[in-house]
């Protein structure tokens, strides 16, 4: 399972599609992940019917992140 969070664009393919993908059976889905951030840390938390979400992202240390003014 891939969280929809961590997903940029995602596209289908079915029939004709792109020359990249030429080799690869009839149908394709094509996903594209999101950067990242690594300039500051970010935090969710969802709840739903099927559970609870927890996520974090950021810097791994503050020694190499950029400073903010």
């Amino acid at each position: 399972m891939i969280n929809n969070n961590t997903l940029s664009n995602s596209d289908f393919y079915t029939g004709a599609f792109p020359a990249e993908f030429w080799g690869c059976p009839e149908r394709v889905f094509d996903l594209k992940m999101r950067n990242g951030n690594n300039e500051n840390y970010e935090f969710t938390l969802q709840a739903g019917f099927n559970g609870l979400e927890a996520g974090a992202e950021g810097p791994v240390s503050r020694k190499g992140a950029p400073h903010s003014s």
